[in-house]
């Protein structure tokens, strides 16, 4: 089906391996309270029938929508390649097992409103597992605004959680930093964040949670392995020194941006790989400069990880393995 001339909120959905899922990521389209938006498909050479099964219930509820085939070539470029054809001033990625809130769209129209130099607008999320996949939101705590400084900030600290899908992208924005996905095999969401996060002026927050983030066996995230976590250190070095450079990164990121990644990475790390090959992972990731680096750090709990890695790497595995 042609999408619509110029909808108010384009949704692009990378589809890949989902046909047991889609089918209620789409429903939770079709519930949505406000409806002027298309969906954008984007088929990374699935091998299954999730295309299908997208396009009938799309179809069947008159929701405008394009598909677009590809090579199968990672969530990322589906990604990039489905912000080529929004039509829609806003737009947003939706991963095909995910769900969003009935009034997502709705909550999200009104905040554009409200602020229209807004460049993103983010929301609260919630882990669901098989069988719950439409657990409900905690009620709205409003709408909160963050300058550029601040949500870099907060972000490193973890105040903040941005998620890449369910959040709401300014299109004219978004294409004047040609930001772009990466292709690396582990934390390549994260590292389009702080991408985005060194070029935005002005973001939102919805506080309600609006999206819901399906934790399955299978899933990219679960599948990632030690050699796909050392992929991701070179680019998020090289990420370590564009912000050292820039004019537009907050102090707290020039010193800890990297350092803080590495001990994410280790704590999800260890709940994929070996002892042996965590290790290794350590040593690879300079994990006790980055650990000596940390006990600066502004966090009490973040000290204390950075203590125990430095003296107790051993033990820090299994208490990562457990938490």
């Amino acid at each position: 089906m042609n999408s619509k001339v110029k909808p108010f909120i384009s949704v692009i959905i990378p589809v890949y391996k989902t046909e047991l899922y889609i089918g209620k990521t789409i429903q939770s389209l079709v519930s949505q309270t406000f409806k002027d938006f298309e969906v954008i498909l984007v088929d990374d050479e699935t091998p299954d029938s999730a295309i299908d099964k997208a396009e009938y219930k799309l179809l069947q509820n008159n929701i405008s929508f394009t598909t677009i085939h590809q090579k199968n070539s990672g969530q990322g470029v589906s990604r990039n390649n489905g912000v080529k054809h929004v039509k829609g001033e806003w737009f947003l990625f939706l991963d095909s097992d995910d769900i969003l809130q009935h009034d997502t769209f709705e909550l999200m129209k009104n905040a554009v409103s409200s602020s229209r130099d807004v460049n993103f607008i983010f929301t609260d999320y919630q882990r669901v597992s098989l069988g719950d996949e439409f657990k409900k939101a905690k009620s709205i705590n409003g709408v909160i605004s963050f300058e550029k400084d601040a949500i870099q900030d907060e972000f490193l600290i973890r105040n903040q959680v941005i998620l890449a899908p369910g959040t709401l992208f300014n299109k004219k924005w978004y294409l004047s930093k040609s930001l772009l996905f990466k292709k690396i095999p582990y934390s390549e969401d994260q590292l389009f964040i702080w991408e985005l996060l060194l070029e935005a002026d002005k973001a939102l927050k919805i506080q309600k949670t609006l999206y819901n983030y399906l934790q399955r066996p299978g899933s990219i995230m679960s599948a990632s392995k030690y050699t796909e976590i050392i992929m991701g250190y070179s680019e998020y070095k090289n990420l370590q020194e564009k912000y050292i450079c820039s004019e537009k990164s907050t102090e707290l990121t020039k010193k800890y941006l990297l350092s803080r990644w590495v001990i994410g990475i280790l704590h999800s790390g260890a709940k994929l790989i070996s002892k042996n090959e965590y290790k290794q992972l350590f040593e690879n990731l300079e994990a006790r400069k980055h650990s000596k680096n940390m006990l600066g750090f502004s966090s009490i709990k973040m000290k204390i990880i950075a203590f125990m890695l430095l003296f107790f790497p051993s033990i820090t595995y299994w208490i990562f393995r457990k938490f």
